[in-house]
Order: C-alpha cells, then structure tokens, then sequence
C-alpha cells in the first residue's frame, strides 16, 4: 500500500509536469543516476548492502516559477522470502522502495520582490560544517547508512526567504512530525537494548506535530555569519518508561518525541587559503519525566523519577587545505552525534580525510579516512572507538564512477565503533549519471 501510494504520487507530479510544462515540455530538465552498491562483512561473510538505486531529477523553470521532484527507486538484490508462500511475490523476491525525496514549487518574488517561497516536500539543511550540522534540526535524519551521515529526509513544508539586501532572512513551517530513519541495528549502535519498546508518536493535529524554524544569514568580508531557531521536537524517540531486571537488562519500555528548542549559530570562510568553519546548537529541551522501575529481589520493583530539562551543547569546529602537491586533508572536531540526545551522553569526534588525486583526477586514493571517539577523558584506553574507511575510486568517463573500500571498526567501552566493532566490511560501488 505505501509504494502504491509512493507511486500515485510520483505520476501526479509527472502528470502536472507535462500540464504546466504544454509545448515547452521539451525544456523540462530530466536527470538522474543508476548506482549499485555491494558489500560483504569479514566476521561472518553476510553480503551486505546488495542494493541498486534508480533515482531521477525533475526541473522545469519559468520566470516566476519553477518547480523540481525527485523519485527515488532502490532494489534489493538480497530477498527476504521465509515460506513457500512468499516464491509468489515480486516484493519479497527482490524487494524494493519508491520514495518521493522531494518534490515542490518555487514562487519568485512572491507577493513583493524580496520574497520567494517554496511549497512542497523539501529537504531543509542548515549549518556550515561538513555532513555533521548541529543546527539542521528541521529535517529529521537519514541514518539507515552510518557511514553516509549527513543525509537528511524530506518534509512536507512552506519555507519563504526573505532579502534585505546581502541579509537573507529564511523561515520554515511544516504541520506534520517525520521521525529519523534508523538502521536496522540501531540498538546495538546505541549500545543498549529497549527489550519490547513501545513507541508513541505526536497526534497528527497542529498544536501537537508542528514545527517551526527560523534562521538570519549574514555575509561579512569572506566569510558567512548565521544565527537561527527551531522549535519542534527529537525526531529519535527518547525512553519515558523503563522496566529493569535484577541482572539490569531491559525488560519493556515506553518512548516518545519530546519537544525542545535549538538555538544555533555558524560561520564559514577562508582565511587566506585555509577554509575554516564552524557550528554550535544549544539544545533546550522542555523538561519531560524518565520513569524507570527496578526489579529488587526482595521488594519488587522500585520506581525512579528523574527529569530531564538540563540543556547541552553540540558544536563542530572544522578546516580543510589543499597543499601545492595536490593533496587535500579536512580536519574535523565535533563534540555529539544525531544519535547522542543529553549533556550525560555526548562523545567526541576527530574526523580526517585526506585525498589526492592522479592522471588528471581519473583516480583518486583516500588512505586516511579515520574517526577517532573519546566517551570519557579520564580513561580514554577503555573508552574510545576508531573507524577507518580506506577508498580507491576511479573516474573512467565524466559521468561513471568506480569506488571500493572498507570499513575498519575498532574500541573499547561503549561507543559507536565499539558497538560496531564487528561490522567490519569490504564494499564495492559503482555509479551512472545522466
């Protein structure tokens, strides 16, 4: 039912498309990649990953408007058949998802001249920092692919930009809640195990799954300045109701979305031939109770009220340098991730890539893709985590890329990569664009 519905939208915007567009179809601009990826875990030899994706740019721009869609099929080559039954259905031979990632309109000098909005589903991506934005609280995460953060999903939105002369003032609405994509191995990622959660989401009314965003973009000199402001909720569910065995292992529990405001700031620029950036969200959350019942040998179980309403700070400090010989490094710290929700839980990232490319950028080597995490100071030898992403890619024509690598995961206590630690992994992409 959800692709049907998926795929009678993709057709109504094609259909509205063709309308607007009339004789000047011809000039609708038509886009897009195939892309296979292919992956293989070390421990245990599972293919991972087997997937092609079919995704496709819509655009057709007139003086006033200008509208943009993009569908995305993804094919799994791995089925998920369980009975004989199932040898019958398509679905789970080959199972697949067609997601309309976005698709809206946009008005140019919508009433007045300084102000052009968008309607439609959007992807809302604020912050200067490279893929880990503090700031970007709008659009929830796309974390089905760890080593692809960044990603964000789109929302059914009304944002308007507003000019006053280098000043751009951005506001955004949307009256409907979208929760984060998680991966299918998110509690072993978090490190913890919810035993049989139950989760709550808000009502599907205004006052309850509304969220608002507001942001101020400045340029000074060389570099770009921005203040902003969200009001919504977590878009990963946080634990109200806990239910704890005497061995301290989770029997049930209850989650939920609490709303909160971020209050961001930002900056990026160069110094001379240095790029320099910078990120800092103060999460505020609205106080909301975490109730959890222990399970005493002798009186049974024991309840424990806390409140949670203390607020934190996330913030990414970041570089990058290209030296004369070609070879490109980026350097960032970042203190907190997505998935890490209180001041208590926040780890620190040191995040390095360096690159160079050969025989007129057709092959490009990253030897030093490598994420180090520190979960506490005082003990760092049994609490950090490292993940080292090696990759060769190769560019035989403009529009085909090659890539191959792994993932190597490495720690101690309890952290991202050492949750991960066995998910070591070899994989394999290639990619068409048209």
């Amino acid at each position: 039912m959800k692709n049907r519905r998926s795929l009678t939208a993709v057709s109504i915007l094609l259909t509205a498309l063709i309308v607007l567009g009339g004789r000047a179809f011809a000039e609708v601009s038509v886009n897009g990649s195939i892309e296979t990826e292919n992956g293989l875990l070390f421990k245990t030899s599972l293919l991972q990953n087997y997937q092609n994706t079919l995704g496709i740019k819509l655009e057709y721009g007139a003086e006033k408007y200008h509208l943009y869609a993009n569908p995305e099929l993804k094919v799994s080559s791995l089925s998920t058949v369980s009975d004989l039954s199932e040898l019958q259905s398509i679905d789970r031979i080959a199972p697949y998802t067609l997601n309309l990632k976005e698709a809206y309109i946009d008005i140019y000098e919508f009433l007045i001249p300084v102000l052009d909005v968008r309607m439609g589903k959007q992807v809302v991506v604020w912050g200067t920092a490279d893929r880990i934005n503090p700031t970007s609280s709008f659009c929830p995460a796309d974390l089905s692919d760890l080593f692809d953060w960044g990603e964000k999903l789109g929302v059914i939105a009304f944002l308007m930009n507003f000019y006053i002369g280098d000043i751009i003032i951005t506001g955004v609405y949307t009256p409907v809640f979208t929760p984060t994509l998680l991966p299918q191995n998110f509690e072993q990622m978090a490190g913890t195990s919810l035993g049989a959660p139950t989760l709550e989401l808000p009502g599907q009314v205004l006052g309850e799954s509304q969220q608002v965003a507001l942001r101020v973009n400045l340029p000074i000199s060389t570099f770009d300045i921005s203040t902003s402001y969200y009001y919504g909720r977590y878009s990963i569910p946080v634990a109200y109701e806990v239910w704890v065995q005497t061995d301290q292992s989770i029997e049930s529990s209850k989650s939920y979305f609490p709303r909160l405001h971020v209050v961001g700031a930002d900056f990026s620029g160069n110094l001379f031939d240095l790029g320099l950036w910078g990120e800092l969200g103060v999460f505020i959350p609205e106080p909301y109770s975490t109730k959890s019942y222990y399970n005493h040998p002798s009186f049974g179980w024991i309840p424990k009220d806390d409140i949670a309403s203390t607020p934190y700070v996330r913030y990414v400090l970041g570089t990058d340098y290209t030296f004369k010989n070609g070879i490109y490094v980026n350097f960032q710290f970042a203190h907190g991730f997505d998935h890490e929700i209180g001041k208590d839980l926040l780890n620190d990232y040191f995040i390095t890539r360096l690159e160079k490319s050969f025989f007129d950028d057709k092959l490009k080597i990253l030897p030093l893709t490598v994420i180090f995490t520190v979960s506490e100071w005082s003990d760092i030898p049994n609490n950090y985590g490292l993940a080292w992403v090696p990759e060769i890619q190769f560019f035989p024509s403009d529009n085909l890329e090659l890539s191959t690598g792994c993932y190597i995961l490495h720690g101690s206590g309890s952290n991202l990569f050492n949750n991960l630690k066995d998910n070591d992994a070899l994989f394999f992409k290639a990619k068409v664009s048209f």
